[in-house]
């Protein structure tokens, strides 16, 4: 017999949707470049008082894409890592982010999952740390709009449950 379980999770996306830069770019070019979406926020906050986890998610591509000015990527992934802290210190209500830095057709498929207490280098996860044997995981894919966020969102929580 099936047995669902109920998680309370809500996965919001970051640039765009849950927060907006003050600089006006798509994405923040600095840490301190973004702020919330006021009515994302509220809503996220009468959410996380009933009892939800709100974890945030995104590509964060702009990590391996090439500045044509510079020749350098637009941003690093420490850089990246750097503003969903900033990120998680506005949005109190958001308990974490994944982020997917992998450029469309990258060679790597890897996802970061971010904490308040979670540092950059010693907290990254890669699909090797997965039975990589698995079919599921040859083919389910971390950048959205493949589950592999989500599939570890829910991971998570149902491990802290």
């Amino acid at each position: 017999m099936f047995n669902p379980i109920t998680i309370n999770l809500l996965l919001i996306d970051l640039d765009g949707a849950a927060r907006k830069t003050k600089s006006g770019k798509v994405c923040p070019t600095y840490s301190k470049d973004q702020v919330l979406r006021l009515e994302v926020a509220n809503f996220c906050e009468q959410l996380a008082g009933n009892q939800w986890v709100i974890a945030a998610v995104t590509n964060q591509g702009g990590c391996e894409a090439i500045d044509p000015d510079t020749g350098k990527p637009y941003k690093t992934h420490r850089q990246t890592v750097s503003e969903c802290k900033y990120f998680l210190e506005l949005a109190p209500w958001c308990d974490r982010v994944y982020m997917c830095p992998n450029a469309k057709g990258s060679s790597r498929d890897e996802v970061y999952r971010i904490t308040r207490s979670g540092w950059l280098w010693p907290r990254y996860w890669v699909t090797h740390e997965h039975n990589d044997d698995h079919p599921y995981y040859q083919t389910m894919g971390y950048r959205k709009p493949k589950p592999g966020m989500l599939e570890l969102a829910i991971r998570d929580q149902n491990e802290h449950k």
